[in-house]
């Protein structure tokens, strides 16, 4: 199974999302191995991801850490870090796009190849629900749901305060 992500470049995380983003992985890795996971090395979200799958190897070595490069460039400094942290290096085939443009096809190239996207978006529902071409919130609270924290403890309490 290939799993990557998607999400914020400029995030706080509390530490409930932290858990819940473990929790996700090990559970994914204990039902569908062997699993690799693509990253892209950039923002918080990604680096929070690096930094839990590489505390996930210390119980499942098994896992392979691939960074995904949007650039062949032996002073992409990227590069440096990623012999370091990751198991593998793997620069999709992106020869004939423009280099302002290597990054946007790049992560289209990691969403295509995975059998799963973790995503973290910071906005409304409504703003979520459009960027993933849903007519509306219901479809996507529905799909998703089960991944958004205390979404069952909230719609009781909704519940409770409409029926008193």
């Amino acid at each position: 199974m290939i799993i990557t992500f998607c999400g914020h470049s400029n995030c706080l995380f509390s530490d409930d999302i932290k858990e819940q983003l473990k929790n996700i992985l090990a559970g994914e890795i204990i039902k569908n191995p062997p699993c690799k996971f693509y990253l892209s090395g950039y923002g918080d979200f990604d680096g929070l991801c690096l930094h839990t799958l590489k505390d996930l190897k210390n119980d499942f070595p098994e896992i392979e850490l691939i960074f995904i490069t949007p650039y062949l460039d032996k002073n992409y400094s990227k590069l440096e870090f990623a012999k370091y942290h990751y198991d593998d290096v793997i620069f999709p085939p992106l020869e004939s796009v423009p280099r302002k443009f290597a990054i946007l096809k790049r992560n289209e190239w990691m969403v295509n190849e995975a059998d799963l996207v973790i995503a973290h978006a910071n906005v409304p529902i409504q703003t979520a629900s459009r960027y993933m071409g849903h007519s509306d919130s219901t479809i996507t609270l529905e799909v998703y749901s089960h991944f958004i924290p205390d979404t069952h403890e909230r719609a009781l309490t909704a519940l409770d305060n409409i029926t008193g």
